[in-house]
């Protein structure tokens, strides 16, 4: 049975409406939907919704908590039957299981351990996100990395170039009559795409990732308005031709081994005006703590020749983005001038024409209400006021997100009006207090539920 929407369906952030388009990555047949429980009728409260099979000539792909798992690997057919057999909960834990990570392999203890880990993790509702990463992304310095994002200058970094997006791409209406969709692709636990739905809600955003735990994490605590795929990113991906207005990648194409055979297919799903933004790149001329198979300056330039790449230093994005100022995004960086920089951001699809200056921070203004302080700080009261004092979770952060420390100050004072301020989403950029807390990343955009101390943004209290 197709559910897929007739033909010239309005896009939506429907993810019948994307399943409608693709075909299977391995043997190019389009698919059907079978032994579906759709998102708006699950059997049970206790169930989780969006269960289903994707059917091609060559293979069944089960669709888990409303995320598909395009991908053929060893243990998946388990999956697959759990859905057909209508036991949505056990398909959500054994896939949770098969993509476990290297911690939980060591020894039966630590796989018992995991399992009871992701039972808890599913049944408990109001979990917050960040004790969901230290029950289901193991050893603890991992799930560290993934609650304290915005003490990283990877993902600082990757601010300026995402609120970029909306100037290169026409939010609100894309060149075919359809609101633009963007791909979201290695998206981890969802922290860009979180931001990507709030700075342009008109927008439908595809998240994507290979790891089913990330994709998990990242639908149910950061991004739930977006559509979940995991796939395998070097494997011809399932999107037709010309599907997206722009393709955002943060922190994992250097991790990819099959670059070139990458940029072909997303220069094929990508429209003509597509637009490329790629930072975070690691720098093969200079060391990294994780450095993947990097490329030097040169080898990014002619990897991404089909985009009309602009190379840039990543350190300096950062600084122009903490400062208020945009950089010259139309310019770009001789590769020469870039080869000890350690890591570098790209800008592709540039137009000659494209205002390209809203990349500052005060175009966090209208999503106020999502404001909190940084998860690495730790906030004690005074006798007058609040100071917060920067804390690495673990002696790796520190060593490996150093640089980070010379945009985020050690200690700051929070005033009661301040906080009260940023608590009740109120504030304004022309207030010189709230905007210096922004600037320097003491205050960040987080989902509610981020951490368990924490309120709904916007919420007095409560």
């Amino acid at each position: 049975m197709n559910h897929a929407p007739p033909p010239g369906h309005p896009r939506t952030n429907s993810l019948f409406q994307l399943l409608s388009e693709l075909v299977c990555p391995y043997c190019g047949n389009r698919f059907e939907i079978s032994h579906d429980r759709t998102v708006s009728n699950p059997q049970s409260e206790s169930d989780p919704p969006g269960s289903g099979i994707l059917n091609c000539e060559c293979y069944e792909y089960p669709i888990v908590d409303g995320i598909p798992i395009i991908q053929q690997i060893d243990g998946l057919s388990s999956v697959t039957s759990l859905v057909k057999e209508g036991n949505a909960t056990q398909a959500l834990l054994q896939a949770l299981n098969l993509f476990r990570i290297t911690w939980a392999q060591r020894s039966r203890w630590h796989q018992v351990h995991y399992h009871l880990n992701c039972r808890r993790l599913i049944s408990d509702k109001r979990m917050a996100f960040t004790t969901a990463a230290q029950l289901a992304r193991r050893p603890k310095v991992f799930a560290d990395y993934l609650v304290h994002r915005y003490a990283n200058t990877s993902f600082l970094s990757a601010i300026g170039p995402l609120l970029l997006i909306r100037s290169l791409v026409n939010i609100g209406q894309s060149d075919d009559g359809m609101p633009p969709r963007v791909l979201d692709v290695g998206c981890g636990a969802g922290h860009a795409t979180f931001l990507m739905s709030l700075l342009y809600p008109e927008t439908s955003i595809v998240s994507a990732d290979q790891d089913f735990v990330n994709v998990y994490l990242a639908r149910r605590f950061l991004a739930p308005e977006a559509i979940h795929l995991c796939i395998d990113a070097e494997v011809p991906v399932p999107f037709p031709d010309n599907s997206f207005d722009a393709v955002f990648c943060l922190d994992a194409f250097h991790y990819l081994r099959s670059k070139k055979a990458i940029v072909t297919e997303l220069t094929r799903i990508l429209k003509a005006s597509g637009a490329w933004v790629f930072p975070h790149l690691h720098n093969k001329l200079q060391p990294n703590f994780t450095a993947g198979i990097p490329l030097s300056p040169e080898g990014y330039l002619k990897c991404f020749e089909a985009a009309n790449p602009k190379l840039f230093d990543e350190a300096a994005v950062l600084r122009s983005l903490s400062a208020g100022r945009p950089p010259d995004w139309q310019t770009g960086s001789d590769p020469r001038d870039l080869t000890g920089c350690p890591n570098l951001t790209m800008i592709g699809g540039l137009r000659g024409d494209a205002e390209i200056n809203s990349s500052s921070l005060a175009a966090l203004n209208p999503i106020s209400q999502y404001l909190q302080i940084n998860p690495i700080f730790k906030v004690h009261r005074t006798r007058s006021a609040f100071r917060a004092s920067f804390e690495w979770p673990n002696k790796v952060m520190a060593s490996e997100c150093a640089a980070v420390e010379e945009f985020i100050p050690s200690e700051v004072e929070l005033t009661p009006d301040s906080l009260g301020k940023l608590q009740r989403g109120n504030w304004d950029w022309e207030d010189p207090e709230v905007r210096g807390l922004i600037t320097r990343f003491v205050a960040v955009p987080l989902p509610s539920r981020y951490t368990p101390h924490t309120v709904p943004a916007g919420n007095d209290g409560g």
